[in-house]
């Protein structure tokens, strides 16, 4: 309970500092990723190819998202932004998980 009293309020002084909050796609090109990240970072993507053979992904991280999706509204200028969400990535030990949630300015 503490901690979405915490998001709440958080959420309050970002709105009411002028900042609006975007939505971002859960499904993104891997080659987006791949081309910034590095070809090794495949490794720790869930990856799969759409019907008209382009390779999707979930999103690993949301910076990445949260810049195609700045780019895509064709946003000029300085925009207050924020966004939160998760990031869906393959672990190399059990003890980290394959959810993690993102908040980004």
């Amino acid at each position: 309970m503490k901690s979405k009293n915490l998001s709440e309020k958080i959420l309050r002084s970002v709105k009411s500092r002028g900042f609006k909050y975007i939505e971002l796609p859960s499904v993104i090109e891997a080659n987006h990723i791949v081309q910034r990240s590095g070809e090794n970072f495949r490794k720790f993507m869930f990856s799969f190819t759409d019907i008209n053979g382009k390779e999707l992904c979930l999103r690993p991280d949301l910076t990445i998202a949260s810049c195609l999706r700045y780019l895509e509204n064709k946003l000029k200028g300085k925009e207050k932004i924020f966004y939160n969400g998760q990031a869906y990535r393959k672990v190399q030990s059990k003890k980290d998980k394959i959810i993690r949630n993102q908040v980004g300015f």
